[in-house]
């Protein structure tokens, strides 16, 4: 019993020195399809966030508004794309893909 919280206590001790004081976490499955759809709303507080593409075969587009699937930048099938540390989105991040796909987003703030 004793070492059980002793590790407990490491554990809490080494969460608390890598996640920030007043981090929040929020995730959300979006479903991108042939019309362009907000997957990363902009946030000021953002301060890290990944997108995965949960498809094992399609590919998903990443751009402004009017992004296609010939002008947006590639998400490949089962791949992330992240960033952290100054992690501000100042504009919405949408999403368009051939057919319909899942795409899973986290932000931390």
């Amino acid at each position: 019993m004793r070492y059980a919280r002793s590790a407990l206590a490491a554990l809490s001790l080494i969460l608390l020195l890598v996640t920030p004081s007043a981090a929040l976490v929020s995730t959300a499955q979006v479903s991108c399809d042939t019309t362009a759809v907000v997957l990363l709303p902009a946030n000021q507080n953002a301060i890290g966030w990944i997108l995965t593409n949960t498809s094992t075969t399609v590919t998903v587009y990443l751009g402004a508004s009017a992004v296609t699937t010939s002008t947006g930048e590639a998400l490949l099938a089962e791949s992330s794309l992240s960033d952290g540390g100054s992690a501000v989105v100042n504009d919405p991040i949408y999403c368009v893909a051939a057919s319909a796909v899942t795409v899973t987003r986290m932000v931390i703030q």
